[in-house]
């Protein structure tokens, strides 16, 4: 990984992490302005640049917390 930039999950992770909020890859996509095909790149090791990076490990980080509070309210 570069110096400066954004840090992402692994690639298991961020598929992880969408399937555990019942999201599909069309509806992430979405949400970060990016095509359903982009996600699956990500998904399979490859890796956003710029703002869209920043946008979609805003969206990973947010489900991680989601879920996290999930967790804790149960």
């Amino acid at each position: 990984m570069e110096i400066g930039l954004t840090p992402l999950p692994t690639p298991e992770k961020r598929r992880h992490l969408r399937e555990s909020l019942g999201l599909s890859q069309e509806q992430l996509a979405a949400r970060i302005n990016v095509t359903r095909d982009s996600v699956r790149r990500w998904e399979n090791g490859g890796e956003p640049k710029g703002a869209t990076r920043t946008a979609y490990a805003k969206a990973l980080a947010d489900i991680e917390d989601y879920l996290d509070n999930m967790e804790v309210e149960s």
